[in-house]
C-alpha cells in the first residue's frame, strides 16, 4: 500500500476591481474555473471601484485584475499608487479598449486582457502568473517515510528523484525517503517551479546552474534530460529565467 502524501496548499488572493457587474461575474467565473482544472485555491474579492479598492488595500493581494477606465480614479491612475507601495503583487488589465492596453506595461503589468474576458487569454494569463509566483512562493509538503511523517520546505527541495518503487527528496542537508510515485510531487509542486526532465527526476529550477548536450546540472548533480521531454523541459527553463 503507498504512503499518503500529505500536502499544505496556499491560498492564493485575487481581487477584481471592477465597475461593470456582467464583467466582474464573468472575470470571477473563469476564475474559479481555472482553480478547479488547475488544483488551485483562491479567495476572490470584489471592488466596483479603485477608489474603495485603494482605501482598503494594505498589500495582502498575490493577483490583481484591474479595468481600466472607471468613475473616479481610473484603473491606471490606481496600479500607479499600488505599484508604489507593493512591488510584488501581480498586475492584470481588463479593458474593453485596446490602445489602453499599450499604457500597461509603465506599471509593470504582466498582461492584459479585452473585454468580454474569454477562458483562452485568462487562462494563459493566470498560467504565465502562477509560473512567476512559484519562483516567489514555497510551500511545505510532508513526506510519509518509514520514520514517520516529514515536512519539507519546497524551496529546499533540489531535485526528486525515483529510485525504485521510492522517491529520493533531494535538499541542501539530508535527503528523505518515500514509497510513491512521482505523479504525485509533480501535481503537488508543479505551481512552484517544479518540472520534470525525465520520467526520473522533477528538478526545482531554482537549482539549475547549466545544460550541458542531454544533462542538466542541478545542485552539482547532473542529471539526464529524457528525449521526449527535452522540448518541454527546456522552454520551461527559459521562461524561468526570463520571465
Amino acid at each position: 500500500m503507498l504512503a499518503a502524501v500529505c500536502y499544505s496548499r496556499t491560498m492564493i488572493n485575487i481581487v477584481l476591481i471592477e465597475d461593470e457587474k456582467a464583467a466582474r461575474d464573468t472575470l470571477h467565473n473563469l476564475l474559479e474555473e481555472y482553480e478547479k482544472e488547475r488544483g488551485q485555491s483562491f479567495a476572490i474579492s470584489s471592488y466596483v471601484s479603485a477608489d474603495e479598492f485603494l482605501a482598503e488595500y494594505h498589500g495582502n493581494c498575490d493577483i490583481l485584475f484591474a479595468d481600466i477606465e472607471m468613475p473616479g480614479t481610473d484603473g491606471m491612475t490606481a496600479m500607479e499608487q499600488v505599484r508604489r507601495r507593493d512591488s510584488d503583487v501581480i498586475i492584470i488589465f481588463v479593458t474593453g479598449i485596446a490602445r489602453l492596453a499599450a499604457q500597461s506595461y509603465s506599471v509593470g503589468a504582466l498582461d492584459y486582457i479585452l473585454k468580454p474576458a474569454e477562458r483562452v487569454p485568462l487562462f494563459a494569463a493566470m498560467d504565465n502568473a502562477m509560473r512567476i509566483m512559484g519562483r516567489r512562493r514555497r510551500v511545505r509538503i510532508c513526506v510519509n517515510t518509514s520514520d514517520g511523517e516529514v515536512y519539507l520546505d519546497s524551496a529546499e527541495i533540489t531535485y526528486i528523484e525515483v529510485f525504485g518503487h521510492f522517491l529520493v527528496y533531494h535538499t541542501g542537508g539530508e535527503d528523505v525517503t518515500e514509497w510513491a510515485t512521482l505523479g504525485k510531487p509533480e501535481r503537488q509542486l508543479s505551481s512552484y517551479g517544479f518540472v520534470r526532465c525525465s520520467k526520473s527526476y522533477l528538478v526545482n529550477l531554482k537549482y539549475v546552474e547549466g545544460v550541458d548536450g542531454d544533462e542538466v546540472i542541478v545542485a552539482g548533480d547532473r542529471l539526464k534530460i529524457g528525449r521526449t521531454r527535452y522540448k518541454a523541459f527546456m522552454s520551461a527553463l527559459n521562461e524561468y529565467l526570463g520571465g
